[in-house]
């Protein structure tokens, strides 16, 4: 009985590194709708006002994605979105 419960949990414990790996890599993934939707909303030509609350909005993005805690070896995606971020906010400036 031990052994089949061994043998059964093996290929549980490899899948186990690409759940965590996905599930980090999802949680990136996630602002980056957003960023996109958001983006794409103000490349419209807001109003003053929708313009306010898109540039909100980006506020309140940035400020989850530096809440988010990341391990070391996605740093460099985080990082990448970080970037990102600020693009669209230089970018939108600029319009």
């Amino acid at each position: 009985m031990l052994f089949r419960s061994i043998i059964l949990l093996i290929p549980g414990l490899k899948l186990a590194p690409a759940l965590y790996s996905w599930r980090i890599r999802s949680r990136i993934h996630r602002w980056y709708g957003i960023l996109i939707a958001l983006e794409r909303s103000m490349l419209s030509e807001p109003d003053q006002e929708e313009r306010q609350a898109l540039l909100k909005k980006l506020d309140e993005v940035e400020a989850g994605v530096n809440k988010m805690k990341v391990p070391l070896a996605y740093s460099d995606q985080y990082y990448v979105l970080r970037d990102h971020i600020m693009f669209v906010r230089n970018r939108y400036r600029g319009a």
